[in-house]
């Protein structure tokens, strides 16, 4: 999964492996930093630079170039998690949810036939006309929009946690 999504501050770019299982592993870059996210069990897994840590996270500088170089790690669920945010079944749900599909068109993406439906909230999904009826591109305008290319479909292995991570809940400011 890739592309780009409208956020509260401008817009924020995506580029993951998903897995059933719901672990994740790839990148966010939002304000212009890289943050490595990988999400392995249940919990989530985060490397980014120490002006990453102090815009986003509120850290104060000396704690976020401390901590800059490592793998912070912390429970996926709750405010702090990313939760379900990149996992397919949510998707999946918000789409069976939405109402009034209709059949918008057919294009090749990326060298696959494509048919596209639209919902009644604007939302267009591309699905491959031939083979597995996997999405290959979602898209949706104004405010939360953006639009994600999914690829790849069961070419990836599972990510591994990485080793020593430090537990969010260690740190203090």
């Amino acid at each position: 999964m890739s592309g780009t999504m409208a956020t509260s501050g401008g817009s924020t770019a995506v580029d993951f492996e998903l897995f059933s299982n719901g672990d994740v592993d790839g990148s966010i870059t939002t304000g212009g930093q890289l943050v490595h996210v990988t999400i392995v069990d249940g919990t989530d897994y985060m490397q980014a630079s120490a002006a990453y840590w102090q815009k986003e996270g509120s850290l104060p500088a000396t704690l976020a170039k401390s901590i800059a170089p490592d793998w912070i790690s912390f429970p996926n669920s709750g405010s702090n998690g990313f939760g379900t945010s990149f996992e397919i079944a949510p998707l999946a749900a918000s789409l069976k949810a939405t109402t009034g599909w209709s059949i918008v068109g057919h294009k090749k993406i990326d060298g696959h036939a494509a048919v596209g439906v639209k919902g009644s909230d604007g939302e267009v999904l591309w699905i491959a006309a031939s083979g597995t009826p996997y999405p290959i591109v979602d898209s949706k305008q104004g405010s939360g929009g953006g639009t994600v290319t999914f690829g790849g479909w069961n070419s990836f292995k599972l990510p591994k946690a990485p080793k020593k991570a430090i537990a969010r809940s260690s740190l203090r400011s």
